[in-house]
């Protein structure tokens, strides 16, 4: 208890927020570690296996990670629909995961679904973790994405009210 205060009173929040964080983070990020027998990477060792590592095996490992998704949301008894991806996966999965430092989403003028994805890994992280969910969106729900990705973001515009 006494570290749970201290962590709330440094980051300004009541305790009982801070077990309910920490409460969250378990639930959709370290119990899907423990049960598909993950581990915790730094974030040095992963910019450096970014950068070491071939494009087509690092795309094969990001695709066949979506299974996880699936598993994840089913665990929760959360239904696998786009708007489940985006709250449950998006905003606490990944992000809690470091996949990405900051994540939003919202919809543009045409009512389509737009992720913003922030981070520190590169270009070829961008290239490969969009690419990635884009192929998900499709399989899942053959919806069609657009992608752009620089250095530091990923943009994805997911058509859902059709191609365009």
């Amino acid at each position: 208890m006494k570290q749970l205060r201290f962590d709330a009173e440094s980051e300004n929040i009541s305790v009982n927020q801070k077990v309910n964080n920490v409460l969250m983070r378990w639930l959709f990020c370290y119990r899907a570690i423990e049960m598909s027998g993950g581990t915790v990477i730094p974030v040095e060792t992963w910019k450096h296996v970014i950068n070491e590592m071939n494009e087509e095996s690092l795309q094969e490992s990001l695709d066949s990670g979506g299974h996880i998704v699936a598993a994840i949301l089913a665990q929760n008894d959360i239904p696998l629909t786009p708007e489940n991806l985006v709250e449950h996966v998006f905003y606490k999965t990944s992000l809690y995961a470091g996949n990405y430092s900051h994540f939003h989403h919202y919809t543009d003028h045409s009512g389509n679904l737009c992720l913003s994805f922030e981070h520190s890994f590169g270009l070829k992280w961008s290239k490969l973790l969009g690419k990635s969910i884009c192929r998900f969106f499709n399989s899942q729900w053959n919806l069609v994405t657009d992608l752009t990705a620089s250095a530091r973001n990923i943009k994805i515009v997911v058509h859902t009210k059709g191609t365009t």
